[in-house]
C-alpha cells in the first residue's frame, strides 16, 4: 500500500512538473516582446528608456558642472576675483 502510494505521488508530481513547465513556456509565448518589456518597467524590475537617458543626462551634467565649478574657483583664486 504505501509503494503504491508513493509511486501514485511520484506521478503527480512528475505530472505537475511537467505542466507548469510547459505552462510557463506557453504564457510567455502569448505576450510580444513589447509587452514582456512594459510588464518589467511597470513593476520596477527594468528601467525605461528615458529614465535611463534621464540618469545619464543627470549624471553627466554632475559631471561637468563640478569640473566648472573647480575651474572657476581656480581661476577666482588665480587672479583673486
Amino acid at each position: 500500500m504505501v509503494h503504491e502510494l508513493n509511486s501514485v505521488w511520484r506521478n503527480y508530481n512528475f505530472l505537475v512538473r511537467d505542466n507548469y513547465i510547459s505552462a510557463k513556456d506557453t504564457f510567455w509565448s502569448a505576450w510580444s516582446d513589447n509587452s514582456i518589456r512594459q510588464w518589467l518597467i511597470e513593476y520596477g524590475y527594468m528601467r525605461s528608456d528615458a529614465q535611463v537617458k534621464r540618469d545619464e543626462l543627470i549624471k553627466l551634467a554632475n559631471e561637468k558642472y563640478v569640473r566648472f565649478r573647480i575651474a572657476s574657483l581656480t581661476i577666482e583664486i588665480f587672479f583673486k576675483i
